[in-house]
């Protein structure tokens, strides 16, 4: 027998890929906290698909720009920038699995504890 043609994807195939997608819903919910906008009003044709209309890369497309933006513009403080980079980044690293220990201790280490120290001096000054 050869491989299947109709490749089904597995348990973890799917918990991954929903990772995955709440890593980005994660970079741009903290976009949309740092412009105080929602991410559908910063949408502009160029992220839209090619029939024109909102597919699955709408929102990467919008947040990359919108991050560059708000990156060349020095509109973000050091920690959401990490965070935000960090979040889209393993968004289209298909190995990136919240099941895997490692990958969410770098999450916790790259996203969340440098949120809560900065948060931490901005609200504490220490």
């Amino acid at each position: 027998m050869g491989l299947e043609a109709d490749h089904k994807p597995t348990r973890p195939d799917l918990e991954d890929r929903a990772d995955r997608l709440n890593l980005l819903a994660l970079a741009v919910m903290l976009l949309e906290i740092n412009v105080g906008k929602p991410m559908e009003s910063l949408r502009t044709q160029q992220d839209m698909g090619p029939d024109g209309n909102y597919n699955v890369g709408t929102d990467l497309s919008t947040a990359n720009r919108s991050f560059e933006t708000q990156v060349r513009n020095g509109k973000l403080t050091w920690a959401f920038a990490e965070a935000i980079k960090y979040c889209l980044q393993c968004y289209v690293d298909p190995t990136a699995s919240l099941g895997n220990s490692d990958f969410a201790r770098t999450v916790e280490e790259k996203v969340l504890q440098p949120l809560e120290q900065e948060m931490q001096i901005l609200l504490y000054g220490s």
